[in-house]
């Protein structure tokens, strides 16, 4: 979804879609205030479906840590967590959204600086993610960037490469291109100049 359609209003009544919408503005970089905005004007429609209220709230928490919220974004998050881990995970979709919303609590900790919840999330979004082979390889990326900022570039190109390797194609085009971007960060960062020529050098094939 394009930026320029952050304003757009959907259906009344369609409060799901609201949050669909939301998610994906925030993945394209919309501003978060308006995003907020369209989430406050639909949360009287977030009642029983406990579902959705575990989407609103990661779409809400996403948009409060980038306006400089962490503490209201955990909240969010974490009662969301729970919500999805007392409900009976139905199908890939169900565990997708939990390993999502487990890994946007990572970032949230990385955020804020502490590394150590950070990854203790991370290794529980892997146990939940272990047989959807694109979400594990999104959250080893994620993985790979926590070491990144820590300062293990090592560490940080074996999981990037490992993203890249098990999700292939299949991942998507948003997440491939960060990732490729991380590599070669995290390869130049280990001092290994070749291998971080070679993979620039196959982006141009």
């Amino acid at each position: 979804m394009d930026i320029s359609d952050a304003n757009h209003v959907s259906p009344e009544g369609d409060a799901e879609g609201v949050v669909v919408e939301c998610l994906s503005l925030l993945s394209n970089n919309a501003p978060p205030d308006i995003v907020l905005s369209r989430l406050r004007a639909i949360e009287p429609q977030i009642s029983g479906d406990l579902r959705l209220r575990a989407l609103f709230l990661r779409a809400r928490a996403s948009a409060s840590n980038r306006l400089g919220f962490p503490t209201e974004a955990l909240g969010d998050l974490l009662e969301a967590r729970n919500i999805l881990q007392n409900q009976t995970l139905q199908n890939e979709s169900d565990q997708r959204e939990l390993t999502e919303t487990i890994r946007t609590i990572a970032t949230v900790y990385s955020w804020r600086g502490e590394g150590r919840e950070a990854a203790l999330a991370l290794l529980q979004a892997v146990a939940v993610a272990a047989l959807l082979p694109v979400e594990l390889a999104i959250v080893l990326a994620e993985a790979g960037r926590l070491n990144l900022e820590i300062g293990r570039p090592h560490d940080a190109a074996v999981l990037f490469s490992k993203t890249l390797e098990m999700a292939g194609p299949d991942l998507p085009v948003r997440d491939r291109e960060r990732t490729w971007v991380n590599l070669v960060q995290a390869l130049v960062g280990a001092g290994r100049m070749e291998e971080a020529r070679t993979q620039i050098g196959r982006a141009h094939v």
